[in-house]
């Protein structure tokens, strides 16, 4: 059941039966480093293990670092805007400015925001990597408000 929900992208109802987020785990390896210095939003490119990978799209997650736990969005996918067809998932982790370049991370997947699709540009990208924040923001700040009933 658990499997069929990840690969549907379902990810927000697995806790119902791991007692916990489903989560994938991987090396923070150099990427075509378009995130940051393109986009403006620097990324963390991971090399799973191993692990069962959700479908493929945009998700908020939170992200356990060796510099602590943060919230972020995660593209898993092909970034068709680019048309390199490489499989990657990218995790821009919010509100952080380290190094983690050849470290393990742990990536909570919490909700499933949206397809991957082909934008126009590098523009209408970046407006919806902005508008994906501000979803993933509001998404963090309505959980953290039920746990606090």
């Amino acid at each position: 059941m658990i499997r069929k929900l990840v690969m549907e992208g379902r990810v927000d109802e697995a806790p119902k039966y791991l007692g916990r987020y489903y989560q994938i785990r991987g090396k923070v390896i150099k990427g075509r480093e378009r995130g940051g210095s393109q986009l403006g939003f620097p990324t963390a490119n991971i090399k799973l293990h191993d692990e069962l990978c959700p479908k493929m799209g945009v998700y908020a997650v939170t992200v356990e670092t060796v510099n602590g736990n943060f919230t972020g969005v995660a593209n898993i996918g092909y970034s068709p805007t680019f048309e390199d067809h490489i499989f990657t998932i990218e995790v821009h982790v919010l509100d952080f400015s380290g190094d983690i370049y050849g470290t393990r991370i742990r990536v909570n997947m919490i909700k499933r925001l949206r397809d991957e699709k082909k934008f126009s540009g590098i523009k209408e990208l970046a407006t919806q990597i902005n508008s994906d924040i501000k979803t993933a923001r509001t998404l963090f700040e309505d959980l953290s408000n039920k746990t606090r009933l």
